[in-house]
C-alpha cells in the first residue's frame, strides 16, 4: 500500500517545507518505505506528528481583478508537506 502511494506522488525538484523532495522519497526504495512505515507507526502510537511535518507556507495570490493592494482581492495558497 505504501509503495503504491509513493508511486502516485508527482515528481518534483522543489522541496516541501521539511526540505524533502518527492524525488528523494521515491529514490529511497525499500529501505525508505520501511523507514516511512516505522515513522507512521510511531505517529500512530504517540499521537503526534513530527513538528516539521506540521509546517507550511501560505502565500497570498492576487485574484486578478480590483485593487492589487487590497487584502480581500487575494486568496491564500498553502504549501504543506505531502506525507
Amino acid at each position: 500500500m505504501v509503495e503504491q502511494a509513493l508511486k502516485s506522488i508527482k515528481a518534483d525538484k522543489v522541496p516541501w517545507p521539511s526540505g524533502v523532495t518527492s524525488d528523494f522519497i521515491k529514490a529511497a526504495g525499500a529501505t525508505g518505505v520501511k523507514r516511512l512505515i516505522q515513522v507512521c507507526e510511531s505517529i500512530e502510537k504517540e499521537g503526534e506528528l513530527p513538528q516539521q511535518w506540521a509546517k507550511g507556507y501560505k502565500i497570498p495570490v492576487y485574484k486578478g481583478e480590483g485593487d492589487v493592494l487590497m487584502v480581500d482581492k487575494h486568496r491564500g495558497l498553502s504549501f504543506w508537506n505531502r506525507i
